[in-house]
């Protein structure tokens, strides 16, 4: 059973200014989603992210390749993501492989 992922960056806080940075994201919104055959499952979750002592700012542009910084920052929630994702799916999948309809005639 494989699963395949698919991950997107649903919506971003920022601070104005914060110290001599502008347009600083503190709050990422990512949605993960597993599938596997007719299973699936999704996460969506918030990331705040350590502002407090920025030493390589990255200024917000509207590019696939900040979208990719982005996920560096929050990799490791969405790696749990992912594993509870997996659970789920196989949680799923572990019932309907063990259930069974039955009927009276």
């Amino acid at each position: 059973m494989a699963i395949t992922y698919t991950q997107s960056i649903k919506s971003m806080e920022a601070l104005k200014i914060s110290g001599s940075f502008d347009n600083v994201i503190y709050k990422v919104q990512y949605l993960v989603k597993g599938n596997s055959g007719s299973f699936s499952n999704t996460a969506i979750n918030d990331v705040y992210l350590d502002i407090a002592n920025i030493t390589d700012f990255v200024s917000y542009e509207d590019t696939l390749e900040f979208e990719e910084k982005v996920f560096t920052w929050i990799t490791g929630s969405i790696d749990n993501s992912k594993k509870a994702i997996s659970s789920n799916i196989i949680s799923q999948l572990e019932f309907n492989n063990n259930s069974e309809i039955l009927t009276f005639s």
